[in-house]
């Protein structure tokens, strides 16, 4: 039958005879009565003051120390309640007593076990560990009990449980790395091939600036570099569209337990890198150099800024007992900061946003007249003699 995790509790309470005790006199054992008492009443705090009386005329009575460590441990004070029931264990005069406090201990052990394993499932292992040890010590002590069989059993399923859980943790987590090596080494292509086409302007643009004393071979020359350049920026651009939407789409796919990596933010610099190459695209094509090199130079940046963000360590996953009132204070305190500076942040945001969509419809318009008019230069040249397949763009070099 499967077991639960549910852990059977045996907190016995025992009394004392009052023998050698004048009847006059509050007996330990009349105390330890009372307080055994009150202990069934749910009253745990008077409880362990009759028992420390008791203690008084029995410094080192075992059930004593017994008693007063299950009001300790119905109380929820858990040290205390080990503390005094190892002393129990270790000062028992019979198997029995021993037993019983080995069993209590062992229940003790498995309660911590459950408080931390949500929040720490290494350290509730390591709990479960020291409850199925306490619990084979009370069968050693008492093969007969059935209650920490039962128990026994029921810590050993929990074990398997966490133990389960860790290892699909650890394999969602190994999956989640070897996707940020892949998206690293493909961030890592693009900014060597956008340094590449970087480099490759800059020196367009030297000689541009330099003049030769063949200028027509050198526009050939030119013209054919400057259309190679033109179309691998292109190429680029493509690569790190499609990088983007993969950020986009894992971004979309995180739940917040599972925040490792900030990919929405990893995508948001890809998107403004994408557009700083679509832009140099365009400068290219037009034989703009100074504006293609500054527009690789941002999506560049753009593109490291990225790899810097996907190569800092995982955060963990955020506890599901967390610090509700910390969580609180911190909405509290963002909402004021908001209602004060509210007016003006939502201010730049707009300008932000109304900036971007203008540079985007800027470059959609430009691309499409660029390519009107290049149709119509073509339709032209297919009427010349000899025609060439790449028209070279207007330039002062």
């Amino acid at each position: 039958m499967k077991k639960n995790s549910r852990i059977l509790s045996f907190v016995f309470l025992i009394f004392l005879t009052g023998a050698g005790i004048p009847l006059f006199a509050a007996s330990p054992s009349r105390l330890v009565e009372e307080g055994n008492r009150l202990y069934r009443e749910g009253k745990y705090n008077e409880a362990i003051r009759k028992y420390e009386k008791a203690s008084v005329a029995r410094p080192e009575s075992p059930r004593i120390y017994f008693n007063k460590g299950n009001a300790y441990l119905a109380e929820g004070n858990l040290d205390k309640a080990r503390k005094l029931l190892r002393q129990a264990a270790q000062k028992a005069t019979n198997v029995k007593l021993e037993a019983r406090a080995k069993y209590n201990l062992g229940n003790l052990a498995f309660q911590e076990a459950k408080k931390y394993q949500d929040k720490d499932p290494q350290k509730a292992l390591s709990k479960l560990e020291e409850s199925t040890r306490l619990y084979r010590e009370t069968l050693d002590l008492d093969s007969s009990d059935e209650d920490a069989k039962y128990n026994l059993e029921v810590a050993r399923i929990l074990m398997k449980d966490i133990l389960d859980k860790l290892k699909k943790q650890q394999e969602k987590q190994k999956a989640r790395q070897k996707k940020a090596n892949n998206l690293a080494k493909k961030l890592k292509e693009l900014i060597a091939a956008q340094g590449e086409e970087l480099k490759k302007t800059k020196e367009l643009e030297t000689r541009k600036a330099a003049g030769n004393k063949s200028p027509d071979k050198v526009t050939e020359s030119t013209d054919k570099e400057l259309k190679s350049l033109t179309e691998r920026q292109g190429k680029t651009r493509e690569k790190t569209g499609k990088l983007t939407k993969e950020l986009r789409d894992l971004s979309r796919r995180q739940t917040p337990s599972k925040s490792n990596r900030p990919f929405a933010k990893i995508a948001g610099h890809t998107d403004k890198a994408n557009l700083a190459q679509a832009l140099a695209e365009n400068e290219l094509r037009k034989g703009k150099l100074p504006g293609a090199r500054a527009n690789q130079e941002e999506a560049l940046q753009e593109l490291n800024k990225a790899l810097d963000l996907l190569k800092k360590p995982a955060s963990p996953p955020p506890s599901p007992g967390g610090n509700k009132r910390k969580k609180e204070e911190e909405k509290k305190g963002k909402q004021k900061k908001g209602k004060q500076k509210g007016s003006q942040q939502t201010g730049k945001s707009k300008e932000k946003k109304e900036g971007l969509r203008k540079k985007q419809v800027q470059i959609s318009n430009t691309l499409a007249r660029d390519i009107l008019e290049q149709e119509k230069k073509n339709r032209e040249l297919r009427n010349l003699p000899q025609a060439n397949s790449y028209q070279p763009v207007d330039k002062d070099w």
